[in-house]
């Protein structure tokens, strides 16, 4: 019922609402709402999937969701990242540069349709 609740209370707020939303609740109610929300997502990635409940609950309630345009950088080779991403939906495009032949490289993620990493070469 919380779980409901709180998805009807935010079918029409901007992320900063729903966030504004959950710091006024208590820590407890909080923290369930965060592992209901994410727990299922995070339980499907390997690296926690021997995790403690935990674990898991403290996790979910520091995830921040964030929204990318098409072609935006999300992240820079070489410059500093203090954040862990991950791609829930849509397409992911990784270019970095390989020391055999100094050709770029091209990850894609399409989490939309299959969640499989699929690797190309890329000619410069």
């Amino acid at each position: 019922r919380v779980i409901d609740f709180y998805n009807h209370m935010t079918t029409r707020m901007q992320p900063a609402e729903e966030a504004k939303l959950l710091e006024d609740l208590p820590a407890t109610l909080r923290i369930q709402i965060a592992v209901a929300l994410n727990e299922r997502y995070l339980s499907r990635l390997p690296m926690f999937a021997n995790a403690d409940a935990r674990s898991v609950a403290l996790l979910a309630l520091v995830l921040a969701q964030r929204t990318y345009l098409p072609n935006e950088l999300v992240l820079v080779e070489g410059s500093f990242n203090d954040s862990l991403h991950f791609t829930r939906s849509g397409l992911l495009q990784v270019f970095v540069h390989l020391q055999e032949g100094n050709r770029p490289a091209l990850w894609a993620l399409d989490n939309a349709k299959t969640s499989d990493r699929h690797s190309h070469d890329r000619k410069s």
